[in-house]
Formats: structure tokens, C-alpha cells, sequence
């Protein structure tokens, strides 16, 4: 940054930070541009790998920044290499299904793809009353040309693994059935691990992402899988790792216990790759909610069958 523009008394300056969402939670730092070239050319690579067919499964676990906008930074993202990663599988792949299982709305990406019928975007995410980015409605199902290809499904607090993977599996299922994507680009965001200091009040342990990535995986997609939110570093650790663990098929042999390293102090009390899952109440119980959201999800999916197929007039 130039010396003429380091002052809080340029008040154009300070204009423009605001203009592109670079204050707040997403304050300028030295190294930024640098620091944009390094996460949206990481997730840019891993889908080349997809486009060469030369790897089935590809990682970018410093990825999955679902927020930012097209001219915007927002939420802890500087940029949407997730958006950037889609436009290069839309070189060779036609239909993309992006999943996003970070407790935030992935706003950005539905944003960017609303009118396109050549990405399906599902967001599993908390939608409470003051709870960012407080969009994703069941309401929200995309518009003109990309209309039905938007699914949200909003979750309360207190969500449990059972009750997660009960709901996720379905939506899943039926969307691929549906929709019939040629690739996957999953958002792996572990914010919402009991524990995450800024996620929000989930119950979710390790196993339930690993088994939703392994679900995943089942369909045999040539497949992206992307990091997100996740507040405390030895818990995002412990749940990339054991996601990892899982592309591999090496679930069942890695090791329990965290090997001694620089940061080993981190990993305490118990110093293992797993963690327990919360108790809280879990708002999702409350009568029939969860099964409500579900059964209007699957439906909103049925339209995927009668809705005009326009993807050859459909250049996004």
C-alpha cells in the first residue's frame, strides 16, 4: 500500500475501503493481494486437476471463502475462489453441484449463480433471528433461468450429528437424482464443531463431517472438496485431517491419538483427533421442524423435473 494512502485522514480512502467491503471483518493487511493470489489460485488449480481428469478427488482446504462478492469482501473473505473454481469446471464439466455445510449461509455463491442453470447451489447453514449473514431462506430457490437451481435448507441451533446427517443425506440423494450433476465442489466449512468460538451453537462432532464427505464421495462425481469457516485452529485441524482421511478410504486406520508436534499443546485435554459433540438443546426437535424443512426441500427439488431445460441457451 502507498504512503499516501496510509492515513485514516483520507476520507476518499476510507470511502473506497467501505465501497469494497475492506473494514470490519475484512480490514486491509499487508501481504493482502498476495494473500488473494495464494487461496483463489489454489482452488483455481484443484478444479484444473477435475478439467485434466487427472486426480478424481481434489482438496484446497485453505479454500471455500463463500462469502465475498463479485466487488466485495465480506465475512472473513477476501475472495470467492469457490465462484473462480466453477467458472474454470465450466471449461469441461456442465452441470455443477456446489454444497455448502459451513454453519453460515453461502451467500456469495448463490449470488453469483442465481440465473444459471449450470450450478445447483445448496446451503445447509443455522438461520436464526441476528445470526449472519442472516440469508438462505426456504424461499430463496434462485431466479429466471437458474429458478429452482438455489436450495436452502435453514437450520436452528443446537443441531445434533443424527439430525444433520438425517436431513443431509436425504437433500443429497434427491438432488443428484434430480438435478444429475457432472461434478461436486463441497464446502467444508467445521465452524459449526461444538466448540468453534464464532460458529454459532451447533452440537456437530468430526464423524458427522467425515460421514457427510463420505456420502459425498459415494456418488462417485469428480469431486472438489473446499475448507470455509472454523474458528479454532486444533479443531479444523483434527476435522480436515480426519476428512482427509476419509477421500483416502483411511478412516479406519488413522490414528486416534495426535502425534507430538510444535503445536502439540493445542490438542489438550484428551490430545486425539476426535471430539465430543455438544449437548445443547437442540431447537431443531422442537415439534416436527426438522421434518418439515426436509419434506419442503424435497419438494422444491421436484421442480427440477418440469422445469424447461434451457442449458443450451444458458452461457453462465
Amino acid at each position: 500500500m502507498s504512503a499516501e494512502y496510509n492515513t485514516n485522514n483520507d476520507q476518499e480512502f476510507q470511502d473506497k475501503l467501505t465501497e469494497f467491503g475492506l473494514e470490519s471483518d475484512c480490514p486491509v493487511f499487508e501481504g493482502m493481494y498476495e494473500y488473494v493470489r495464494w487461496v483463489g489460485g489454489a482452488s483455481i488449480s484443484a478444479a484444473q486437476a477435475l478439467c485434466d481428469n487427472t486426480h478424481d478427488v481434489v482438496i484446497a482446504w485453505d479454500g471455500g471463502r463463500h462469502h465475498a462478492g463479485q466487488s466485495h469482501a465480506a465475512g472473513f473473505c477476501y475472495v470467492n475462489d469457490i465462484v473462480l473454481a466453477i467458472f474454470k469446471l465450466h471449461n469441461v464439466f456442465q452441470k455443477v453441484l456446489y454444497i455448502d455445510i459451513d454453519i453460515h449461509h453461502g451467500d456469495g455463491v448463490e449470488k453469483a449463480f442465481e440465473l444459471s442453470q449450470r450450478v445447483f447451489t445448496l446451503s445447509f447453514h443455522r438461520f436464526d433471528a441476528g445470526f449472519f449473514p442472516g440469508t438462505g431462506t426456504l424461499g430463496d430457490i434462485g431466479y429466471g433461468k437458474g429458478l429452482f437451481h438455489s436450495l436452502n435448507i435453514p437450520l436452528r441451533s443446537g443441531l445434533n450429528g443424527d439430525n444433520f446427517l438425517k436431513i443431509f443425506t436425504n437433500v443429497i440423494e434427491n438432488t443428484v437424482k434430480n438435478y444429475g450433476p457432472d461434478v461436486i465442489v463441497m464446502q467444508c466449512g467445521v465452524d459449526g464443531l461444538f466448540g468453534d468460538p464464532l460458529g454459532g451453537k451447533w452440537n456437530l462432532d468430526i464423524k458427522s463431517f467425515g460421514m457427510a464427505v463420505k456420502h459425498v464421495l459415494s456418488y462417485k462425481l469428480p469431486t472438489m472438496l473446499l475448507g470455509g469457516g472454523g474458528y479454532s485452529k486444533a479443531l479444523a485441524a483434527r476435522c480436515w485431517t480426519y476428512c482427509t482421511a476419509v477421500a483416502l478410504e483411511l478412516e479406519d486406520i488413522i490414528p486416534k491419538d495426535i502425534p507430538e508436534h510444535a503445536f502439540f499443546s493445542d490438542y489438550g485435554p484428551d490430545f486425539t483427533i476426535f471430539c465430543d459433540s455438544g449437548n445443547q438443546f437442540d431447537r431443531n426437535e422442537i415439534g416436527e421442524y426438522t421434518d418439515n424443512v426436509m419434506e419442503e426441500a424435497l419438494n422444491l427439488l421436484e421442480n427440477l423435473k418440469i422445469h424447461p431445460k434451457l442449458l443450451k441457451e444458458d452461457p453462465s
